[in-house]
């Protein structure tokens, strides 16, 4: 077992005379040093003993036994009794809430980022990972599959609950590079993304002197393309 103490937990101690009066027993409980969990003294009196906590903070903390070893929960009651005959240490076990981040990739997304565990009352930064998406970069994280941005690459998660966070989606742009233009100037594009119509490059509208412009190199750029391109003016000599 495991698990971390919390603050302003108050644990009890109730001894059960032999002639079946009820009283306080100099029971007390301090941090253990070698461990989170809560070390419990009992007084050296032969009796049965019941121990129980208060002031516990449920919405953070749960609580996960007894034991009278560090590392095993023997009763998982609230309250626990035991015969003592001696002095007894007994360990009280909390665990700190916690929390699953999930990543999912979505319909369009491909690959894989590990879920994260968020713990209670206690920020956590999302990861700065990305899916992958033809023609896409991924820039944030929605809380639905297509929806709206939410949360930065990166960003600070706050809620004490679990989520599960798709990729938002933006459209890649690419640069289109015009080569070899010796001077001439022309109007096509100098961007596309996948959704763009398909390109069909028009002439320059002026060329250098002695030339005549032949032709573009590729003479298009179809819709559904990504990458950055160069296309390449071909001249042919003036006669």
């Amino acid at each position: 077992a495991s698990g971390t103490y919390p603050a302003n937990i108050s644990i009890q101690g109730t001894y059960i005379s032999e002639n079946g009066k009820t009283n306080r027993t100099s029971i007390t409980s301090t941090k253990s040093s070698d461990g989170d969990n809560k070390k419990v003294y009992g007084s050296v009196i032969t009796g049965l003993v019941t121990l129980s906590y208060s002031n516990l903070n449920e919405e953070a903390y749960t609580f996960d036994g007894w034991g009278t070893s560090n590392s095993t929960v023997s009763s998982t009651n609230t309250n626990y009794q035991f015969n003592q005959s001696a002095n007894t240490t007994v360990y009280a076990f909390f665990t700190k809430k916690t929390y699953t981040i999930t990543y999912k990739q979505g319909a369009n997304g491909s690959g894989s980022i590990d879920a994260g565990t968020k713990e209670h009352g206690v920020n956590y930064t999302l990861s700065s990972n990305k899916f992958t998406r033809t023609g896409y970069t991924q820039t944030g994280w929605s809380t639905s599959d297509g929806g709206a941005k939410v949360y930065d690459l990166g960003g600070t998660y706050t809620a004490n609950t679990d989520v599960t966070l798709y990729p938002f989606w933006t459209l890649a742009e690419y640069t289109i590079k015009y080569d070899n233009l010796k001077g001439a100037t022309h109007t096509n594009p100098a961007t596309y993304t996948i959704n763009s119509a398909t390109i069909t490059f028009t002439a320059p509208t002026s060329k250098p002197a002695g030339y005549t412009f032949a032709n573009w190199s590729p003479a298009s750029i179809a819709t559904g393309s990504t990458g950055d391109k160069t296309v390449t003016a071909n001249w042919t000599a003036a006669t």
